[in-house]
């Protein structure tokens, strides 16, 4: 912590300009484990992640029917317009514990426990932006 404080200290910029959030957090764990602070030994519990912008990676498959679409859209208009209003996802999180995965969660606007658990999703709801944010609970202790 010293060092980046010496080196924004030179640049002329404050440190929170120099990095981000990341990179501090970072460097203030690598300081504490050189000064013989352990991280917490105990697990936390993730509850749940909200994702507050939804990506358009795509369009709605066919295979999904639009009336079968939670919380989608209605139809009517030009072929152009509906094919806008299909953009969307299908979002998912997973949990990695070294390199093994060990929790799957589905996004729920609901807040509604998904389909989540260590087995895996049997089905992925389609998002469109218009549904604001979502939710994927997730209720798992992570360490």
């Amino acid at each position: 912590m010293q060092a980046l404080h010496f080196v924004a200290e030179r640049m002329g910029m404050a440190v929170h300009k120099a990095t981000i959030p990341s990179q501090r957090r970072y460097l203030q764990y690598f300081h504490h484990m050189t000064e013989g602070i352990k991280p917490r030994p105990q697990a936390l519990l993730l509850t749940r992640v909200i994702m507050n912008t939804i990506p358009l990676f795509g369009s709605l498959p066919p295979s999904l029917p639009k009336d079968a679409v939670e919380g989608g859209k209605e139809g009517g208009g030009e072929e152009e317009e509906e094919t806008e209003e299909l953009l969307g996802c299908c979002p998912y999180l997973q949990l990695f514990k070294s390199g093994k995965l060990i929790y799957t969660a589905p996004c729920s606007r609901d807040g509604s426990n998904g389909e989540g658990g260590r087995e895996g999703v049997t089905h992925l709801p389609w998002s469109f932006p218009s549904d604001g944010s979502i939710i994927f609970n997730v209720d798992c202790l992570v360490q």
